[in-house]
């Protein structure tokens, strides 16, 4: 079995290199698989083997002691409260104005990421086109060219 994993070695090494980022552990873990193998007598696809080097790394991690100074670290607080701007402001309230279906058809659409379509299959009753013009429509009152 050796032979056959030995035969994508350079594909290990890279497994291991692409995981860990270090030349000299991935040698390493690259080394350890072959001795987690060596007295096995078991059929290994290449996906096992995969999981097997990321699970020796995560070994590696867990034996390490680290550690993080947090005096080194800058942390900037900002305890400022919103506070929209004029412009903002004229956008939260024509927001406020919207008709229930109009904000929840934009949450749908802007914030969830939903098709028309997809807001068709979820909420049989409202169809394509009528979810097309509401967001429309809502988007034109957001911007006031209404």
């Amino acid at each position: 079995m050796l032979e056959k994993l030995a035969e994508k070695h350079s594909k290990w090494y890279n497994v291991a290199l692409y995981i860990c980022r270090d030349t000299d552990l991935a040698k390493d873990l690259v080394q350890d698989m072959y001795l987690y193998f060596y007295d096995k007598d078991i059929e290994v696809n290449d996906f096992y083997v995969q999981r097997k080097i990321y699970s020796l790394f995560i070994d590696y991690i867990r034996k390490q002691n680290y550690t993080v100074d947090i005096d080194s670290i800058d942390v900037k607080c900002n305890n400022d409260p919103f506070s929209p701007t004029d412009e903002e402001y004229e956008i939260l309230l024509r927001y406020e104005n919207l008709s229930f279906i109009e904000k929840e058809l934009l949450e749908e659409h802007i914030i969830s990421g939903k098709s028309f379509r997809d807001i068709n299959k979820e909420y049989p009753l409202i169809n394509y086109g009528f979810a097309f013009r509401t967001v429309k429509q809502a988007k034109n009152k957001l911007r006031g060219d209404e």
